[in-house]
Order: structure tokens, then C-alpha cells, then sequence
């Protein structure tokens, strides 16, 4: 009797039990952000019973963590918070006795931002050159961009182009980037100079006149002349970098380069190249002449160890 009875109430289970029509997954929020708590809702439609829901994500079953986790009938998995990681598409496969469905997929995408703006763009424009700035942060949706040139708004959109540079584009640009649905912003700041290439570069030697072999000093200078200002100098010697030691000394700047005292080793071509952001340039050779303290050969030969 016991078996009978098992097998009749197997057979009426069966006549009251409707096959699963359609499974969807229905989520809490339109529009899940990041480190914001989503659940994920399994709908069940034509039957009230159903023995087992299966949670998949991306075609393969949904791993559970600390920050993942399922209701006790696995009807729902909530996501507390939930991350740009949990990205992809989530399914559910619901069973009965009669059927198993499983449901469309729902592609969850996280959004987030905006993140790290940065702009890209050179620290100096040569004057009527034209220069583009690019703002970019990471977003979801794609964030607006706003344009600041020291603190008055300028411009929208991603990139700001200065067509002709002029001395009065020097400053501070600055990005906001926003994101409508979080609500949220970063912003980057550029400083911009717009310079003059440098047009002439001479070396001139200051003091004294006539160098004598251990006895005086020397000083070359590199003189930057016309509208260009130098941001750096480098000398050469026959046309290889200067080497400087206790004897020959650089300027703070590189300006100018002492010998103390001069030797006749020193005789040489003396060049500078003075640099700044948008230009170049190297001076024509100056030959020092470092002449003998006596006018013997034998003198000349000795002053040489000085």
C-alpha cells in the first residue's frame, strides 16, 4: 500500500502541475552603478511549480562569494555591491516535474566613472602653430566634457583646439569630465606656454682677451639673442659634449663656461646648442686660441702639465 500510495500521489502531482511557459530575469534597477546593491530576479511564468532554478552567467554556472549570493529557493541573486567585474550575461534555467526553460539572456553592464581624466597635449606651442588638447576619463555612459582656460569656461566636448597660438593662450586649462547618471566628476589640469623659436645663438668669450697657458682664466658665454628664450644650453668641444671637472666649471644655467686656469689642451672649437620647448639651435664654431706664457717651444711643451 505504501508504494501504491506514493505512485497515486506522484500521478496526481503530475496532473496538477502546468509545464513552465517562459523564464525571465528582471533586475531592481534600470541602470545598475557601481558600489550600488542589484539584484538579479528570476520570473517564472505558466506554472506555480517549479523544483530548481540554475543561476548562469556568461553560458557557465554563476560562482557565489561573500559579495554574490542566492535567496534559499535561488530565486534571486543579489549583488551587494556590485562591480564593473560582475559584467556579462546572465541567464536563469528554471525546472519541473513537466519542463525546464531557461531565459533570455540579460547583459548587465555596470555603470561607472568618471575615472583619471587626463589631458593629453604638449606643455608648449610655437606661436601661430596650432595645438589640440584631448581630455579622456574612463566612463559608462561616455561622460560631457567642459573646458576651462584659467578658470572661465571655454568649450565642450572632448577636444579643445587653439587654431593660431598666440602669447595670450599661456595658462591653465583645466577638463571636468561628468557623468549624467552618476552624477559624479573628475577633472585635469594642463599649464600651456606658447613660445618663440630661438632665432640666434653665439658664443662669445667675456674675459680676457688674449689667454695665456696657466696663468689666466677663461669665460665662454652662449649668448641667446632675437624673440626665442633658451630653456636649456649644451656645449661642445670639436663637436663632442664638453666635459666639465675642477678646472672647467658650467654656469647654473649653462650659460657660460669658465677655465680656471686656461690650458693649451683648451685650444679647440667651442659650440652651444640652446633648446627650448618648440625649437633648436646651435651656435657657429668660436675657436679659442690659448697662447704659450713664453714664447720658447720648451716653455710651451712644459705649460702643457699646468
Amino acid at each position: 500500500m505504501p508504494l501504491l500510495f506514493s505512485k497515486e500521489c506522484l500521478i496526481l502531482s503530475l496532473l496538477f502541475t502546468e509545464p513552465i511557459t517562459d523564464v525571465n530575469v528582471k533586475p531592481s534597477l534600470a541602470q545598475p552603478i557601481a558600489n550600488q546593491a542589484l539584484k538579479l530576479t528570476c520570473e517564472v511564468l505558466g506554472s506555480q511549480t517549479v523544483s530548481s532554478r540554475l543561476w548562469l552567467k556568461d553560458g557557465q554556472p554563476l560562482s557565489t562569494s561573500d559579495k554574490i549570493t542566492l535567496s534559499v529557493d535561488s530565486s534571486v541573486v543579489s549583488f551587494n555591491p556590485v562591480l564593473q567585474s560582475d559584467n556579462g550575461q546572465y541567464q536563469c534555467k528554471a525546472s519541473n516535474p513537466l519542463s525546464e526553460v531557461t531565459s533570455a539572456g540579460y547583459r548587465l553592464e555596470v555603470i561607472y566613472g568618471p575615472e583619471q581624466a587626463s589631458i593629453t597635449a604638449p606643455h608648449s606651442g610655437a606661436k601661430g602653430s596650432s595645438i589640440t588638447f584631448t581630455c579622456l576619463a574612463q566612463s559608462l555612459p561616455p561622460c560631457h566634457y567642459t573646458w576651462y582656460f584659467n578658470e572661465t569656461e571655454t568649450a565642450h566636448g572632448s577636444q579643445f583646439e587653439i587654431a593660431s597660438v598666440s602669447n595670450a593662450d599661456s595658462g591653465s586649462y583645466t577638463c571636468v569630465a561628468w557623468n549624467s547618471v552618476t552624477g559624479r566628476n573628475t577633472s585635469a589640469v594642463k599649464e600651456f606656454i606658447a613660445s618663440v623659436p630661438i632665432s640666434n645663438v653665439a658664443v662669445t668669450q667675456s674675459s680676457p682677451d688674449l689667454a695665456i697657458a696657466g696663468s689666466t682664466a677663461v669665460n665662454l658665454t652662449c649668448e641667446v639673442s632675437g624673440l626665442g628664450v633658451a630653456d636649456s644650453r649644451l656645449w661642445m668641444m670639436d663637436g663632442q659634449p664638453l666635459s666639465n671637472n675642477d678646472r672647467i666649471t658650467l654656469s647654473a644655467d649653462n650659460s657660460t663656461v669658465s677655465f680656471n686656469p686656461v690650458l693649451l689642451s683648451d685650444n679647440g672649437a667651442y659650440q652651444c646648442t640652446a633648446s627650448n620647448p618648440v625649437s633648436s639651435q646651435t651656435s657657429d664654431a668660436y675657436r679659442l686660441v690659448v697662447n704659450c706664457k713664453y714664447q720658447s717651444k720648451v716653455s710651451c711643451f712644459f705649460d702643457l702639465s699646468l
